[in-house]
C-alpha cells in the first residue's frame, strides 16, 4: 500500500504546479505525449512566424527594423524581387532608411521629409537655406516637392551643390539649368545661387555665399561610387578644409552620366566639376537623401553597410545627425538581404 501511495500521489510540496501533479498521476507515457505536443507546437509557431514573414516581405505598409549594421562586408546577393522588403524603415546609427515599392512612392515621401523641415524652420526662423542636388534620381522628389503646400518660398534661398567645369553654359547637362526647369523657376524663391564656373575664382565665390549663414536644408544623392556631390572616392575628404573646389571626375562617375542618359557617350562627359565638399553638405542641419534604381543597389549596400571611409564617401551619411536614405526596392534589393531572419 504504500508503495501504491507514493505511485499514486505526488510529493506535496508548495511549489509543486497543480498541472505537474496531475501528470506525474497520469504516468510517464502521457508526460511523454505531452512533451512530444508541446514540441510540435513550438514548431508550428516557428512555421507562423515564417509565413508571417513572407507575407512582410509583399507587404506595403508594414514597418520593421534590421539589426545594427555591421562593419564588415556581407557577400554580394541578389533577393528574388517577390522577397524585397518595401515600405518599411531601417536605422543605422543616426541615419534611417525608408524602402519604397516604386521610385514616385519614394519621391513622394522624400519630398514630404523636405516639405515638412521648411515647415516647420520657417516657423522658428525669418528664412531658411536650402541645397538641391541635380540628377535624374531627384526627379520624383523635386516633382512632388514643388507641389507641397504651406511652404513660403519667399523666405527660402537655394544653392545647388556642383556644376561641370568647361561645359557651354546653354548645354543641356549644365545642373543650373536642370534645376532652373525643374524647380528654381517653378518657385517665387527669396534667392537662387547658381554655380558660375565661367567666373574668375568660382569656387572661393561660392564658398562665401554658403558661409553667409548656416544651411539648414541638403536634398542629395548618392552615386553608383558611393559619391555624393562630386566627391569621388579618389578626390573625397571627410575633413576638407574648404566648401566648394574643383575636382576630376573619376571614370565611373563619368559613365554614369552616360548611364543616367545625359551624354550620349564617355567622351562627350566632362572631366571637371565644381562641387560642394563633404564637410558643407554635412554642415545642413537636415540631409534627405534619394537613391533609387538598380545602378545604385551596390553603393547603397556600400553605404548602409561597409565601414565609413573615403572609398564610399556615401558612407559618411550614418555620422549625421538627421539624415535620411529614400530608397525604392530596386536600389534596396542587396541591402534588404540584411533583413533579420
Amino acid at each position: 500500500m504504500a508503495n501504491r501511495k507514493t505511485i499514486d500521489r505526488p510529493p506535496k510540496k508548495a511549489n509543486c504546479p497543480k498541472m505537474s501533479r496531475e501528470l506525474w498521476r497520469i504516468g510517464s507515457p502521457t508526460v511523454a505525449l505531452y512533451q512530444i505536443l508541446f514540441a510540435v507546437g513550438e514548431a508550428l509557431s516557428k512555421i507562423l512566424f515564417q509565413l508571417q514573414k513572407v507575407m512582410f516581405f509583399n507587404s506595403k505598409n508594414y514597418a520593421a527594423l534590421l539589426t545594427p549594421w555591421k562593419n564588415e562586408p556581407i557577400p554580394l546577393q541578389w533577393m528574388d524581387e517577390s522577397r524585397v522588403a518595401v515600405s518599411r524603415d531601417i536605422t543605422t546609427r543616426h541615419m534611417e532608411t525608408k524602402i519604397f515599392a516604386t521610385r514616385q512612392e519614394m519621391g513622394a515621401a522624400a519630398a514630404n521629409a523636405a516639405a515638412e523641415f521648411l515647415r516647420q524652420t520657417l516657423e522658428k526662423q525669418e528664412t531658411v537655406r536650402a541645397v538641391f542636388a541635380a540628377a535624374p534620381s531627384q526627379n520624383e522628389m523635386l516633382a512632388a516637392l514643388i507641389e507641397a503646400e504651406g511652404i513660403d518660398w519667399n523666405r527660402v534661398e537655394a544653392f545647388h551643390m556642383d556644376e561641370y567645369v568647361g561645359l557651354d553654359s546653354a548645354a543641356p547637362q549644365r545642373f543650373a539649368r536642370f534645376l532652373k526647369e525643374r524647380l528654381f523657376d517653378r518657385l517665387p524663391f527669396r534667392a537662387v545661387y547658381l554655380i558660375e564656373t565661367d567666373f574668375p575664382e568660382p569656387a572661393e565665390r561660392y564658398e562665401k555665399l554658403l558661409r553667409l549663414a548656416p544651411i539648414d536644408l541638403v536634398c542629395l544623392g548618392i552615386g553608383e561610387n558611393g559619391h555624393i556631390a562630386f566627391n569621388d572616392p579618389p578626390v573625397a575628404d571627410f575633413s576638407d578644409p574648404v566648401w566648394v573646389k574643383i575636382v576630376e571626375l573619376d571614370e565611373i562617375c563619368r559613365q554614369q552620366q552616360v548611364n543616367d542618359g545625359c551624354f550620349p557617350t564617355l567622351d562627350d562627359v566632362p572631366r571637371q566639376a565644381m562641387t560642394l565638399t563633404i564637410p558643407a553638405l554635412l554642415s545642413g542641419r537636415r540631409l534627405v537623401c534619394t537613391a533609387p534604381g538598380l545602378t545604385k543597389r551596390q553603393a547603397v549596400l556600400q553605404t548602409l553597410k561597409y565601414p565609413i571611409s573615403t572609398a564610399c564617401p556615401a558612407t559618411i551619411l550614418r555620422n549625421h545627425s538627421d539624415c535620411t536614405l529614400f530608397l525604392d526596392k530596386e536600389s534596396a534589393q542587396l541591402a534588404i538581404a540584411e533583413l533579420r531572419s
